[in-house]
């Protein structure tokens, strides 16, 4: 890889879990934190597949093939407490 990708995203959840795929942490100084994610979010989509029928394993896989082959993340999150979609 020519540079370092920095995305540290910490998150539990997926279709295995039974409950939604939810930022429980977001390490400072990396893309995700730049990019304002935050503990809460609950994150519906990425790269326009829908996380609900997702086990945890198949998340992991869909955002680290993404950031090995260098191609953006693009996260539909929503906002636990507010249910506003961002």
């Amino acid at each position: 890889m020519g540079h370092n990708l920095k995305i540290f995203l910490f998150f539990p959840g997926g279709s295995d879990w039974s409950t939604p795929v939810t930022v429980s942490r977001v390490a400072p100084n990396s893309s995700s934190s730049e990019q304002r994610l935050e503990q809460g979010h609950i994150i519906l989509e990425i790269n326009g597949i829908d996380t609900k029928t997702l086990t945890h394993d198949e998340v992991v896989s869909v955002i680290r093939e993404a950031a090995l082959k260098e191609r953006s993340i693009l996260l539909r999150v929503r906002h636990r407490n507010y249910g506003k979609i961002l």
